[in-house]
């Protein structure tokens, strides 16, 4: 006796892209890309959009473009991160998810006296400091740095140390009221290191803390302290040498809301 089947199938559609160029629509489906070509689009200004109630992976290479959605995670796969075109960029990412935001200004120290940075976004309530290879072209340089708003640079008002130490020599120490003292350099030296700054009022007084060596066979350590309000909330950062110009490496200030 022959047994039947009693009832349905239903077999919904999901709807592929192969490599070749077309449009895939479904409602309430998957849709999958097969092969190696992910989703590229026809120019550079074209934009990628999913709905809110899904998720982008946005796998960039050295191609420059564009992943926008509402409420959506934002993936960027790869070993080549976020790279930006042209020395003294900004890289801004949205505060709104976990974490909090971040905001990077970088500029090469490579000519001049003094490097501003600008645009520090307003609600920043902490800073990082970054010095790769800085150097100046004279001997018994200080560097320093200093804060500014609205109204300009300030060059009053700040408490400032800086200790270093080299091998067995006796250790130098120094202390500033018109800037943030870093260190005394010496010529051909490369600089290296962070300096962490921290709003403790919530509205203008910044503290800050660093350590920084150089590229000397038997570098110098120094530790450095500061202390500053400004007038009003702080929106740029300028670095300076007492005498001779800067010559080499780059500043980065990273700063968190």
């Amino acid at each position: 006796m022959s047994q039947g089947f009693i009832g349905k199938v239903v077999i919904e559609t999901m709807p592929t892209l192969t490599s070749d160029s077309g449009t895939a629509t479904a409602s309430g489906n998957n849709i999958d890309v097969l092969g190696g070509t992910l989703i590229n689009t026809a120019a550079a200004t074209d934009t990628l959009t999913v709905n809110a109630a899904d998720s982008v992976i946005a796998s960039v290479g050295s191609d420059s473009g564009t992943a926008t959605g509402s409420s959506n995670a934002i993936s960027i796969v790869g070993t080549g991160g976020v790279t930006t075109s042209a020395t003294g960029s900004t890289v801004t990412v949205d505060g709104s998810g976990a974490g909090g935001g971040a905001t990077v200004l970088s500029q090469a120290t490579t000519s001049g006296s003094t490097v501003t940075l600008s645009g520090i976004p307003s609600g920043t309530k902490l800073i990082i400091l970054s010095l790769a290879g800085v150097s100046v072209s004279a001997s018994g340089a200080e560097i320093s740095f200093r804060l500014g708003d609205s109204g300009g640079i300030e060059t009053t008002g700040y408490i400032s140390n800086s200790h270093s130490s080299y091998n067995a020599i006796t250790p130098t120490d120094f202390h500033e009221t018109d800037r943030n003292i870093l260190f005394k350099t010496n010529l051909s030296y490369n600089w290296y290191g962070t300096i962490t700054m921290t709003l403790t009022d919530g509205t203008s007084e910044w503290v800050s803390s660093g350590v920084l060596s150089n590229s000397n066979a038997v570098p110098f350590l120094i530790t450095c302290q500061g202390y500053k309000a400004t007038s009003s909330e702080l929106t740029q950062i300028q670095f300076l040498t007492t005498t001779g110009s800067f010559d080499n490496g780059s500043i980065v200030v990273t700063c968190f809301s």
